[in-house]
């Protein structure tokens, strides 16, 4: 049995284990996320797929897959070549009430449970990274984290948002990855906007570029930023900006370990906004959480009571105007480490404690 056959099999025993534990006797998946943190596969079609391509039904003695004849070959070949066990069933594209039909039979008699009741435990399961979850999300933050840091070393004076956006969105493809989300902001957007999405503005001072990157369902987010400016005072002013968005990243990386409440870390990181002369800041732009299968599984606030764990792995956001800090960092027994770090980029040392934080610095561009 491969590693990742007996993946598929450890998260079909743990799924069971919530319908034992319930006393149901089946239930239907249908979201993205809960098909590649199951199989490891792709389920969707379009980028912006919130639902599988696919329903699956998971009972007590069985699985299933059921999809139309567009993806069954795609799907049994590509994707679910590790599933053992799992069959796959197919009707016209066409015809979706024979797919309406055929799951009603699938589900006769059984007591059936919906995705969304069991939502609460199955986060729990997709949250937790095993072994073979964490050697991917690894490479994933490392490429994506390499792209983005490509771009920012060739960004020069003149350059649209779209063409960055383009060959950012190339670096990934060629590199496996899906971009799933590409914000890109040049000076005075980069102060207005917390979510750019880009446009034809040309480069004349620093740019703010942020991505979250997808393989096989893991998603890793990493923001970096560039100057490419002469001039000294806009320079130095940007430096005292992004040093207050740095030093609140840092502050959560080193309040995220394990038994800590979500809320309590999103307290103590909104903090550095004001320590840093900008209390309040923290309200024009969430600032980031638990993430995995989706790009934010938990957004943290004041009333965020999950208790981190060990395996988790967390995407924190800070923002000020015109600055932007995100790495993907995975819980480990005594803190945080960073995944999406290179080594590659210029860094500044943050933080009091023990465990400093590297937290990447604005790149120089001149020429």
């Amino acid at each position: 049995m491969t590693t990742e056959e007996s993946d598929f099999k450890d998260k079909l025993t743990a799924v069971r284990g919530i319908l034992e534990k319930l006393g149901r006797d089946a239930v239907v998946l249908r979201e993205q996320s809960n098909f590649s943190w199951l199989t490891g596969g792709r389920g969707q079609i379009s980028l912006a797929s919130e639902k599988a391509c696919c329903t699956t039904v998971i009972s007590r003695n069985s699985a299933a897959v059921l999809t139309t004849n567009i993806e069954k070959e795609r799907l049994e070949t590509e994707e679910l070549a590790d599933c053992s066990g799992l069959t796959i069933e197919a009707y016209p594209w066409n015809r979706p009430e024979l797919g309406d039909a055929r799951l009603r039979d699938m589900l006769e008699s059984l007591k059936c449970i919906s995705e969304q009741d069991i939502e609460p435990k199955l986060l729990g399961l997709r949250t937790m990274m095993n072994g073979r979850e964490i050697e991917r999300y690894r490479q994933l933050c490392r490429d994506t984290a390499e792209a983005a840091e490509d771009v920012c070393r060739r960004a020069s004076m003149g350059v649209s948002e779209l063409g960055l956006a383009g060959e950012l969105s190339e670096g990934l493809w060629r590199r496996g990855i899906e971009p799933v989300t590409v914000l890109i902001a040049f000076d005075e957007r980069a102060e207005r906007f917390r979510h750019p999405l880009p446009t034809a503005k040309r480069l004349d001072g620093h740019a703010f570029i942020g991505v979250c990157g997808r393989k096989r369902g893991l998603i890793a987010s990493v923001s970096r930023m560039v100057s490419v400016t002469g001039d000294p005072a806009k320079l130095e002013d940007l430096r005292r900006r992004y040093r207050i968005c740095a030093e609140t990243d840092a502050e959560f990386a080193r309040l995220t370990k394990p038994g800590a409440a979500l809320n309590e870390v999103f307290e103590g990181g909104i903090a550095c906004y004001a320590r840093g002369g900008l209390a309040g800041e923290w309200k024009n732009h969430h600032q980031g959480g638990l993430t995995g299968y989706r790009a934010r599984e938990i957004k943290a606030s004041h009333e965020s009571r999950h208790i981190i764990r060990e395996g988790e792995v967390y995407a924190w956001n800070p923002t000020v105007p015109g600055c932007g800090c995100e790495d993907t960092r995975l819980v480990t027994a005594d803190g945080t480490a960073n995944m999406s770090h290179t080594g590659k980029f210029r860094y500044l040392e943050l933080g009091t404690d023990r465990r400093h934080q590297l937290i990447p610095d604005i790149w120089i561009n001149r020429r």
